[in-house]
């Protein structure tokens, strides 16, 4: 049997290689796992908005003749939304928007939007906020007023894709869920 040795400074050699390369790995885990976490958001975030939208579609609660408003549904289904959040998510606002389905048609439609937040992890939210200077991030306020023409004005602030990123401390992910039911008419 024979055993190999190493010299010392091979020994400090895989050490300091291991100095250098393990950060990198931790940063990478953990960015899969943000992105994990932000699928599971995504993911969630839609499926409250569907839910909202059937639930709200059934209840009939909300006047159909107000078109093109967005509606706050934050008070009616906001316990309903909050109960879906899942993986550290928090629930923001929802807003809901009647529009008609074809002009002069007596069908309308619900879109449902419904935000939520998700909290960044704390290397990570620094290094993103370096690496994207304000590309995708920007102010995070309410979508609740004004006008929602098609529903087009519910996406909220520019972001990547269903997914915005807060420009300032403590960095967290706005996580846009976003669902269209039939509702039927009302006259």
């Amino acid at each position: 049997m024979s055993y190999e040795t190493f010299s010392l400074s091979e020994r400090g050699q895989s050490i300091t290689e291991t100095i250098l390369v393990l950060p990198l790995f931790l940063a990478l885990a953990f960015a899969g796992l943000q992105l994990a976490q932000l699928g599971v958001g995504i993911v969630m975030a839609d499926y409250a908005a569907s839910s909202v939208a059937r639930k709200a579609a059934a209840e009939e609660k909300i006047p159909t003749r107000l078109f093109n408003t967005i509606q706050d549904l934050t008070p009616l289904y906001g316990q309903k939304a909050t109960d879906l959040m899942v993986a550290g998510m928090k629930f923001q606002d929802a807003a809901g928007c009647v529009s008609p389905d074809v002009p002069g048609e007596p069908s309308v439609s619900l879109t449902v939007r419904v935000r939520a937040t998700v909290s960044a992890f704390p290397i990570l939210g620094d290094l993103l906020h370096g690496a994207w200077h304000a590309n995708y991030t920007g102010p995070i306020g309410s979508a609740v007023s004004g006008a929602c023409p098609g529903g087009s004005g519910m996406d909220g602030a520019p972001g990547l894709g269903p997914i915005n990123f807060s420009a300032s401390p403590p960095y967290y992910f706005t996580v846009n869920g976003k669902a269209t039911v039939r509702m039927n008419y009302q006259p």
